[in-house]
Formats: C-alpha cells, sequence, structure tokens
C-alpha cells in the first residue's frame, strides 16, 4: 500500500506501466489479497485484522482515486531524484 501510494506521488500508474504488473496482475491487485472479508487489511495473507494495514491500504485507494480524477496526489514530494535509478527500465 506504501509503495502505491509513493508511487502514484511520483505521477506512475500503476494501472498502465509494465513494470508494476506482473502475470496480469497490478500492485492493486496484490493488495487486494490482504482485504479481510469484513472489508479490513491484514499486514499478513489470512491474518487479523490490523488498523495499519487498512489505513494504508485506505491511503492507497484514495491515491489511486485522485491520480484517476486527474487530481494532485495524496502525497507530495519535491523530488525523486533516486526513483529512476530504483525502479527498472520500462520496456519498449
Amino acid at each position: 500500500a506504501q509503495v502505491i501510494t509513493a508511487l502514484t506521488a511520483a505521477g506512475v500508474d500503476i494501472f498502465t506501466d509494465a513494470r508494476f504488473t506482473e502475470n496480469g496482475k497490478a500492485l492493486f491487485d496484490t493488495m487486494m489479497e490482504f482485504r479481510l472479508e469484513d472489508g479490513t487489511f491484514s499486514h499478513v495473507k489470512g491474518g487479523a485484522t490490523d488498523e495499519n494495514a487498512t489505513a494504508q491500504a485506505l491511503l492507497a485507494a484514495i491515491s489511486l482515486k485522485r491520480q484517476s480524477e486527474g487530481k494532485t496526489p495524496l502525497a507530495r514530494t519535491r523530488r525523486f531524484t533516486f526513483l529512476p535509478r530504483m525502479l527498472p527500465r520500462k520496456q519498449k
């Protein structure tokens, strides 16, 4: 969830950027695997409800919604000078 929030702050669309999908699954799909039946989230698949995990997932979802609406990111940073070196290169 924190990675999703950070990537949206950097302007990365995790649904269209191939660097963040694997076997047809986006990061969001993976995050949703931690969602419990009552709508809360766990830090461990099948684990107990965790308030922090739930809050982080909510922030990630809000970040994605804001991005899809063209709004400013929920989280902002002034510079991501490290980002190009850390992320895998886009495949053409």
